[in-house]
């Protein structure tokens, strides 16, 4: 094998074996799973034949119906071991000639092979097994089929032609299919001998002008190009009478060029390095087919306008975001949720403080609207509430998947509605956004009833201590006077019970009571209030910590989304600069 193969082969192993695990993977995204099925299949036998590098070469012999192969191979064996008629019924199978020492390959299928094999103890051919297939030109359509099935198998193909089908279509659609390496192909003219008799000394000028004109449809409809020492024209049967009957006057063409190319396959090397060139080839075809269904540039010019529009998207989802308000309810919905929270607080707070509160809640105006409606359909309200940034995260997904889809990549197959269509996709990163506002809607209801703060004894005397200051400054300036004039009658040894009397008279006046008592009845009034502020406070705080709860819940799905996107564009030209690396002519 020539160096350049020799460096692909080895050079090249560890990029090999990382594009087979590649395509092992199934979530790899830049190919549709069957494509990256066939790929692998195709991976492991290429990778199998390699590990299998037997001593045996497998020549195929393809052509059209009565254009010699059966002569042909008994012209190469110098005696007849293959039957020639019109038509044989052995060639509608495989018919195989191989040595009596030589084994069939391994991995080489048999169901196709006709039985039992023609075996011969030709030492020229006991390291070539030749394999007659059935012409590809035939009625019968099975016998291309089986002619496509073998074709990965062969290490040589020997094409015989004559001048008569040289241009037949047919014969460059099989060539276009082949994967061997064309210094393993080979285009044998036959029938030249017809041709002396028809042009007599001018049939090497013809047989010259046919081969040329074979080069250049070969090259135009099989897409390769042979080189003249690979384009021989010879008469199979001028050199078959020439061996059989030990005479040398029957035009043979250059058939001893033919007998030199296998003379050449007896060495080790030479029939290991045409193996080599096939898989070399198969290589190079596998990695061709895998560029053009996984790199073509369209494909990423695709990606690239879709992480642009995520760009302009989170944009636009940045600026419908800021101009959100956190605020779901209105302020006479919150009012309803006081009357409700305190509600449930006042028993807590004991007497007076709940009777203070059931008179207020008592006046006009105070709690008329019943609360439970100010708490129902939440998700519903918080989905209308963000419906401008969820809708933008909604069309942001479905462009996504359209934009994806068009590529035919794994992911991707499932049905996507049109653009404009107001459909959605059916598969998505995340919650979607009913499930998100009803997952909001109920944490925003939990939030909206907090939890009441334990009650204890301890706690309800606290809430008297305003009242008990008072009735303890009433006391004093009901004593004072007495232990003032105490006092002072000590100092002037005049004191009076009278006068005593009348001094705590003074302090019983019912004016001034009913003073202290409306001075008492106040400070309860002002505590019910405090008491009432405090329990609203939380409850305010508890309705905006919902609140905001929700935005930023709505605000990082939203980030959730956006990343999500970003991601998968990222795997998309991960896998491109991967793919690009293991794909990488040396």
């Amino acid at each position: 094998m020539n160096g350049a193969a020799q460096r692909l082969l080895d050079a090249g192993a560890d990029r090999w074996r990382q594009l087979g695990e590649y395509l092992a993977r199934e979530d790899a995204v830049l190919l549709a799973d069957a494509d990256r099925r066939a790929f692998r299949r195709e991976w492991d036998e290429i990778t199998g034949k390699e590990s299998l590098l037997d001593d045996c070469l497998t020549i195929g012999l393809v052509g059209g119906t009565g254009v010699g192969k059966s002569t042909f191979i008994n012209a190469l064996a110098h005696a007849e071991i293959s039957r020639c008629s019109d038509r044989r019924p052995t060639t509608d199978r495989i018919v195989v000639y191989r040595h009596l020492r030589s084994a069939w390959p391994a991995g080489v299928p048999t169901t196709e092979l006709s039985r039992p094999p023609v075996l011969h103890e030709n030492p020229f051919l006991e390291r070539i097994i030749l394999l007659d297939f059935p012409d590809f030109d035939s009625a019968d359509a099975t016998h291309a089929e089986t002619l496509q099935r073998y074709l990965p198998h062969l290490d040589v193909l020997f094409v015989l032609v004559d001048d008569m089908k040289y241009g037949d279509r047919r014969l460059f659609d099989l060539l276009a299919s082949v994967s061997h390496d064309p210094g393993n192909l080979f285009a044998l003219l036959n029938k030249v001998d017809l041709l002396e008799r028809r042009y007599g000394p001018r049939w090497p000028q013809v047989a010259g002008s046919i081969l040329e004109d074979l080069r250049r449809k070969i090259e135009a409809h099989g897409g390769f190009s042979l080189p003249a020492s690979q384009t021989v024209a010879i008469s199979a049967r001028g050199r078959f009478l020439n061996a059989t009957l030990g005479e040398a006057d029957r035009a043979e063409g250059d058939f001893s060029s033919v007998e030199r190319i296998l003379d050449g396959y007896r060495e080790a090397k030479r029939r290991r390095a045409a193996k080599e060139l096939n898989l070399v080839s198969r290589r190079e075809g596998l990695s061709a087919s895998i560029r053009t269904a996984a790199l073509a540039p369209e494909r990423f010019e695709t990606i690239d306008a879709a992480a642009e529009l995520i760009g302009v998207r989170e944009e636009e989802l940045r600026r419908v975001g800021e101009t959100i308000s956190g605020e779901i309810l209105t302020e006479g919905e919150r009012r309803s949720l006081r009357c409700q929270h305190l509600r449930r607080a006042a028993p807590a707070w004991g007497f007076p403080f709940s009777f203070i509160w059931r008179i207020g809640s008592l006046l006009p105006g105070r709690g008329r609207r019943e609360p439970a409606r100010a708490l129902s359909g939440l998700a519903e309200r918080v989905r209308v509430h963000y419906e401008a940034y969820l809708d933008g995260l909604v069309n942001l997904q479905t462009a996504l998947e359209l934009d994806l889809a068009t590529l035919g990549i794994a992911g991707c197959d499932r049905e996507v509605p049109s653009r404009g269509s107001g459909g959605r996709p059916e598969e998505r990163s995340g919650p979607s956004p009913r499930e998100l506002t009803a997952e909001l809607g109920a944490r925003l209801q939990k939030g909206l009833a907090p939890e009441l703060p334990p009650s204890s004894t301890r706690r309800r005397w606290a809430f008297h201590l305003p009242a008990l200051g008072l009735l303890l400054l009433a006391l004093w300036s009901l004593f004072y006077p007495l232990l003032r004039h105490l006092v002072a009658g000590e100092e002037s040894g005049g004191s009076t019970a009278g006068a005593l009397l009348r001094i705590l008279l003074r302090g019983l006046h019912p004016l001034l009571i009913a003073g202290w008592i409306a001075a008492l009845i106040l400070v309860y009034a002002a505590t019910t209030l405090a008491l009432w502020s405090r329990e609203a406070g939380r409850l305010d705080e508890s309705i905006f910590r919902a609140e905001d709860g929700v935005r930023e819940s709505v605000i990082d799905h939203g980030r959730r989304v956006l990343e999500d996107a970003r991601r998968r564009v990222l795997e998309f030209r991960r896998e491109r600069d991967a793919l690009e690396e293991w794909l990488r002519r040396e």
